[in-house]
């Protein structure tokens, strides 16, 4: 696997100087760049390349960021790709080549609709500017289907939902369609991915069928044994891996909140009568209470929405209630964390919340933006208020920030609703 990454990241990169780059196929995932979308594009790259139509994974972040996801390094090193120089980022692209190249093609995986920045190449002929339109030849996903790339030449088109996994997509796809064998080493890598999207593949989690299928065959290749297990949730090998995965997932004490803001986040220009609504939705593993500077906190904000262009940013929360500390034996004081939360959750529990943030001057009113998402039964809001900010109350919100945005905070109490339902919602309200 290795050596196939090194080789097909250079052998592309020289065919972009060459002009002989459109007899590659890109396979990319999407913007956030998690460990699922990286997976599934190396894995259907290796499995679907072949002499006559070679391929090449395409990372849609950049190689600095790589620190943001400590889940993902740690997942390349278990598979013994501690040396990320053989992944191809976007800023490994050289900046003297037009990109996407005239005659490009792309494979999507945990996403189908290909981002706007690849969609067109541009060829100068005869003094005028003719714009080409590049190919989308396959697509493996698992989120809402967009609708877009329809045509019988786009093969394969496969969009299952509700699926835990793009990478258990991937990998039952190309079990029956490829010749080539998953070495131990993707199989470890596709493992990785299919357990951080379904926590282990607990029961009554996000894992569904695809997804234990999926892993039920990779673990012997994974630990390089003949013997499938029945009880996946059980197995050694799937216990270690998941724990170690989100702690490291959740490891995310060094990161600012401008980090904290782009490293998991995806964008969406959403249609509104005649114009249209620039969306971000951010992930972050972190609840809204770790707000421990409120001025820091909000000029970061209003400095990424700026940076982005955004009418609309959702701050999507993941995380876990805090846990009561072990008291020592004989020790009589007062736990200081609560057991459970407002919520009437108990600690230690998962919990999403969302803040909200809809710019002054944007093409949808923050009104109809709320009411749309306090009325969506799939999501079970409740306002909360945040911590104050610097020399104020706390408050919940109703009046404007400086500056004219509108904000709202929610309690989300269908935990189980993640971006995957959270975007196509945004897109029905605006």
């Amino acid at each position: 696997l290795a050596e196939f990454l090194a080789s097909s990241k250079a052998r592309y990169l020289a065919a972009l100087k060459e002009g002989t780059a459109h007899e590659w196929t890109v396979v990319m995932g999407n913007e956030a760049g998690d460990l699922d979308t990286l997976v599934s594009s190396v894995a259907y790259a290796f499995l679907a390349s072949s002499r006559d139509r070679p391929m090449v994974a395409l990372q849609q972040t950049l190689r600095a960021d790589v620190r943001l996801r400590p889940e993902n390094v740690y997942a390349l090193e278990i598979a013994g790709l501690s040396d990320h120089d053989a992944l191809l980022y976007l800023d490994d692209v050289p900046s003297d080549v037009q990109y996407p190249p005239p005659g490009s093609k792309f494979a999507l995986v945990d996403h189908n609709a290909l981002n706007s920045r690849f969609q067109t190449a541009h060829i100068q002929q005869d003094g005028v500017d003719r714009p080409e339109p590049a190919k989308v030849v396959g697509i493996i996903d698992h989120h809402e289907d967009e609708g877009a790339h329809t045509g019988e030449d786009v093969s394969p088109r496969i969009i299952q939902v509700p699926t835990g996994s793009c990478s258990s997509l991937v990998a039952n796809h190309f079990r029956l369609a490829s010749q080539t064998p998953i070495p131990p080493e993707l199989a470890t890598l596709l493992l990785s991915a299919i357990l951080i999207d379904t926590d282990g593949l607990k029961e009554g989690g996000k894992a569904e069928d695809a997804d234990r299928a999926a892993a039920h065959f990779l673990i012997p290749l994974a630990q390089q044994h003949p013997e499938p297990t029945d009880a996946l949730t059980t197995d050694p090998l799937v216990s270690q891996m998941t724990k170690m995965l989100n702690e490291k997932k959740f490891d995310v004490e060094p990161l600012g909140t401008r980090d904290l803001l782009r490293r998991d986040y995806k964008e969406y220009a959403l249609p509104r009568g005649d114009t249209q609504v620039k969306v971000g939705l951010a992930t972050v593993p972190l609840g809204l209470a770790r707000i421990e500077e409120p001025a820091e906190f909000w000029s970061e904000v209003d400095a990424w929405m700026a940076e982005r262009g955004l009418d609309v940013l959702g701050v999507l929360c993941s995380f876990r209630s805090p846990k009561l500390p072990k008291k020592k034996k004989g020790d009589k004081t007062k736990a200081k964390i609560k057991s459970k939360t407002k919520t009437g959750r108990p600690a230690g529990t998962h919990r999403r919340q969302i803040l909200t943030v809809v710019r002054d001057g944007a093409t949808i009113g923050a009104g109809d933006l709320f009411n749309g998402l306090e009325g969506a039964e799939v999501l079970d809001l409740q306002r909360i208020t945040l911590p104050p900010q610097e020399n104020d109350a706390a408050t919940d919100l109703t009046d404007e920030r400086p500056g004219g945005s509108k904000v709202r905070a929610y309690e989300q109490r269908n935990v189980d609703a993640s971006r995957k339902a959270i975007a196509p919602l945004f897109r029905t309200i605006i």
